[in-house]
């Protein structure tokens, strides 16, 4: 006979199905933000440049096409879920709207300064010029919000136990 799960385990499932979901919607609003900014010549790469760290991306055509940027937006969205999972797990209990947005700079720092040089066809930040910083700096900073505010605000439902 299976047993009835209890209370507490309802919330703690529910509210982990929140964080996966405020992951996955997050980098899809961003990754997506970011190839309507490169379709419209905002920015001179969208989110399929992460498939240059693949080592046969030259020799095939379709990560650089539409296909491509779409395959990096699912991939992008399903690596945001760890991004928020990391979130949750040192910031959950930061009220402070402010701090989800420098969490998203902080990333963006990360990726375009930090790792940069992993990243080949990529040019540094003093070489993409101040509307391919802005743009980027903009989606980060969008991205950080919802992601910190999100879960800030589901950790605050699950601990007062309306969640």
């Amino acid at each position: 006979m299976r047993e009835e799960p209890s209370k507490a385990e309802n919330k703690n499932t529910k509210q982990k199905g929140y964080i996966y979901s405020i992951g996955f919607f997050g980098g899809l609003f961003a990754s997506l933000t970011a190839y309507i900014a490169h379709i419209i010549n905002f920015v001179p790469f969208g989110p399929g440049m992460i498939w240059q760290l693949w080592p046969t991306y030259e020799q095939t055509a379709w990560m650089r096409r539409y296909p491509g940027h779409l395959l990096s937006i699912v991939l992008i969205s399903l690596l945001s879920v760890f991004i928020a999972w990391l979130y949750y797990a040192l910031f959950r209990k930061k009220q402070n709207v402010w701090f989800g947005i420098w969490f998203g700079i902080a990333l963006w720092v990360l990726l375009f300064i930090g790792l940069h040089s992993l990243i080949p066809g990529v040019k540094s930040v003093h070489e993409l010029g101040w509307n391919t910083n802005i743009v980027f700096l903009s989606i980060f900073a969008l991205y950080g919000l919802f992601v910190g505010y999100s879960i800030y605000y589901e950790s605050e439902l699950h601990e007062k136990g309306r969640g």
